[in-house]
């Protein structure tokens, strides 16, 4: 069970059969050893070449008796949309959501969309379709929302984000200090991904470069204006010649 994609990249040079899991909830650190989490489920396993029918079955009968788990024969568009979402994650990390007021509600909800729409963008050129995970917005109402007015979509904005816990990555960063994140496995990912199919991604790009340098101890969140300083001179540098 994990974000991203690196898990299929390590776990095949020390096990013969692996069955993957994409985690349709959010889930974080309460107290030490206790786990919270906002959605109970579904769990969706599979593998990339769709084999090991038989041990999914018997891991799916164990797990779903604690958690709505499902068999699914699409995993990698299961782990890209899936990881579209997490995208928020960084940005929340950067400027604080979840442990102190934002500075501006309205860039923090233009950063937010913007960054959801390049990855859904991204995702579909390298050719993955979106898998609908209960739960979660889809992809044509996230597009939706990025091409309405904010003002618009504000009030039921702020109401979907008050329903939002902190993110792990924001736990990690702001309550830990800690430097090794997800950031590289989500964020970094996309954007090496946007590189491969030749699409720009000014606003995951300026919140990866931020991350690098900000997610240390001693971190202290950001302005969502100063991201979006960010993000603007990452569109500049895109389109110098």
């Amino acid at each position: 069970m994990a974000n991203g994609i690196e898990n299929q990249e390590i776990l095949p040079k020390f096990f013969s059969r692996v069955i993957y899991c994409v985690v349709g909830y959010n889930a974080r650190r309460d107290p030490p050893m206790v786990v919270g989490y906002q959605k109970k489920g579904p769990l969706l396993i599979g593998t990339p070449d769709d084999t090991l029918s038989s041990d999914l079955h018997l891991v799916r009968k164990i797990l779903v008796r604690g958690c709505p788990t499902e068999i699914v024969d699409r995993l990698q568009d299961a782990v890209h949309t899936k990881l579209v979402m997490n995208l928020t994650n960084a940005l929340d990390a950067l400027v604080g959501r979840g442990y102190q007021t934002l500075s501006n509600f309205a860039v923090y909800q233009r950063l937010l969309l913007q960054t959801l729409r390049e990855g859904i963008e991204v995702i579909h050129a390298a050719g993955y379709r979106e898998y609908p995970i209960a739960g979660m917005p889809s992809f044509a109402l996230l597009r939706l929302a990025a091409l309405m007015p904010g003002p618009l979509t504000r009030p039921i904005f702020r109401r979907r984000l008050r329903l939002m816990v902190m993110a792990s990555m924001a736990q990690d960063v702001a309550l830990r200090g800690a430097h090794n994140t997800e950031l590289e496995s989500i964020t970094g990912y996309l954007v090496r991904l946007a590189a491969k199919v030749n699409i720009a991604v000014p606003h995951n790009e300026a919140i990866y470069r931020l991350g690098q340098q900000q997610f240390q101890p001693g971190f202290r969140p950001l302005r969502c204006e100063e991201v979006e300083a960010a993000v603007l001179r990452s569109s500049a540098v895109a389109k110098a010649p």
